[in-house]
Order: C-alpha cells, then structure tokens, then sequence
C-alpha cells in the first residue's frame, strides 16, 4: 500500500492507542512498586515495634561490703541460681534500707534529697505505701526537720512475715545540730512488697531488682 493511501486518522488513532497503552503499563508498574514499598514499610514498621516491646534491661546481682562499702558484681541475676537464703539477704536489705531512708534526717540537704529520691524509687506508685509515705513527709518535712537536728537509725532486728512482708524493728537517736542527744525512741515497722523487674534502664539504675513497697506502716514502742 502506499504511504499516501494511509487513512490518517486511522494512523493517528494507533499511534494514540499506542501512547495510551505506553501509560498505561507505566502507569500499573508505579503501582506495583507503590504497593511493595508499602508493604516494605509495614514489615519495617512491624519489626520495630516488635523490637522495641523486648526488655534490653538485663539485671546483674551486686553485693555491696558493709565494711568496706565495695561493690561487687556477682553477674546477670536470670542466669544466676539464688536460692532462698540469697534472695532472702537482698530483699531484707531492701527493706533495712528503706525504714532507714524514710525515718533519718540528714543536715546535708543534697545528701537528704538523695535519701529523698530513693525512697520513692522503691514505692509502688497509687499504692497505700505512696500514701502513707506522702502523708509522713507532709507531717514531717525532713528538709526543715534538719534545720534543728538530725535524726539517725539503727535497725536491730527485721524478720519475715509472710513471702512477701517484713517486720523491721528500731531505734531512732533525735540530736541537735552541736550533736547533744535530744531523744532516742524504739518503733517497729511492717511493710508489704512486690518484686517487679524493670523494663527500661532509668528505672534499672534507680532500682535494679524491683523492689517495691506496696504497703507500709509503723508504731511508736516507747521512749530510752
């Protein structure tokens, strides 16, 4: 056929067709690889969060001398095999740490608010041991308590309830900032705990094997 015998509307509609039919293709072949770049970021998305619900925390068990004030790390505490005389020693040191954190009065402020911060690191939060501490610090500010004297503790005895409470029994020395002894009283202490290992390493490095009271109170034995 010769070329001028070409209807040119008929060679314009392939030509047209042949365009369309270009676009087209590009057109499924963007959304194919829209829809797998999707896809890829779901998988993404997904594995990131799955990584990020693991606890990177891993708890190491430290004993600490009470002579020398040393710290020594025993290892990991999941792969360490604690018997119950080993978690028994912890938790009661817990406890010890804690009667004597919230009753003595430091002259330092910074040392006191140290002592302060610490306390509530091991306090379970909404529970009737927040009350009651709450409730205490308002009746007696340690802060201005130190600004007359100071107040230290000796624990003499802390013996065990239940699996999870403690008895904790001591004696307070009440002196005045020239160190003359104003007062010493006995009291005794009942707490109740939870063990709650932590999950992030702002909690880990303020309470590394989850201690918290749950709930705590103590009563005046009498006066020395």
């Amino acid at each position: 056929m010769n070329k001028n015998d070409v209807n040119p509307y008929v060679a314009g509609r392939e030509e047209w067709d042949d365009r369309m039919m270009s676009v087209a293709k590009t057109s499924h072949a963007w959304k194919v690889f829209s829809f797998c770049l999707v896809g890829a970021v779901v998988i993404l998305a997904g594995g990131l969060a799955w990584v990020g619900g693991q606890s990177k925390i891993e708890p190491y068990l430290a004993i600490v001398d009470k002579t020398t004030y040393q710290v020594h790390v025993v290892g990991p505490a999941e792969k360490l095999k604690l018997n119950d005389q080993m978690m028994k020693g912890i938790v009661e040191n817990e406890v010890r740490t804690l009667f004597d954190n919230l009753r003595k009065v430091i002259a330092d402020s910074h040392a006191q608010k140290d002592v302060v911060t610490q306390v509530y690191s091991r306090i379970a939060g909404g529970s009737g041991a927040a009350k009651f501490v709450s409730e205490w610090y308002a009746q007696r500010d340690p802060f201005k308590a130190s600004e007359t004297g100071t107040v230290s503790v000796q624990i003499t005895a802390a013996l065990p309830l239940s699996e999870q409470s403690w008895q904790v029994e001591w004696t307070e020395t009440e002196r005045s900032l020239t160190g003359e002894v104003q007062k010493v009283t006995r009291l005794k202490g009942v707490m109740t705990y939870v063990l709650s290992p932590p999950t992030d390493k702002a909690e880990a490095s303020k309470n590394p094997i989850g201690f918290y009271a749950n709930q705590l109170s103590w009563s005046l034995e009498g006066s020395l």
